[in-house]
């Protein structure tokens, strides 16, 4: 009898073993794999507004491509002007609105001042 418990208890270390192999590979993320969609809060509110998705600058001209058509600068979106093009936004200027729309709109840009003592100059000495 102490023989059909010994195989008892090694059928039921393994049954563990491969349990908790199967529950480690099922929370593990393939780092490889594309997200798999943009969160709702990083959607615009209306459904119809635009969306900047690119900007083209050569030393000749200034376009953007919103919502998949390229528009140049000077040209016209819906009823707006693209009035400036920068490499972060676009302007669209219209009778009723001026509106911007940035490239990142979701990421806030600010300059990082240097501490005091490195504004001064100090210098580390041997």
């Amino acid at each position: 009898m102490s023989c059909l418990c010994g195989k008892t208890y090694s059928w039921a270390a393994l049954a563990v073993l491969f349990w908790a192999a199967a529950v480690g590979a099922q929370t593990m993320a393939d780092p490889t794999r594309p997200p798999r969609a943009v969160p709702a809060e990083a959607t615009p509110e209306q459904p119809g507004a635009p969306v900047l998705q690119s900007v083209i600058i050569t030393p000749e001209r200034r376009a953007a491509i919103i919502n998949g058509e390229r528009v140049e600068l000077g040209g016209v979106y819906g009823d707006a002007r693209v009035s400036r093009i920068t490499e972060t936004e676009v302007v669209l200027r219209s009778a009723a609105r001026t509106e911007v729309l940035k490239l990142y709109p979701n990421v806030d840009k600010s300059i990082k001042r240097d501490e005091p003592a490195r504004a001064a100059g100090s210098r580390i000495r041997n």
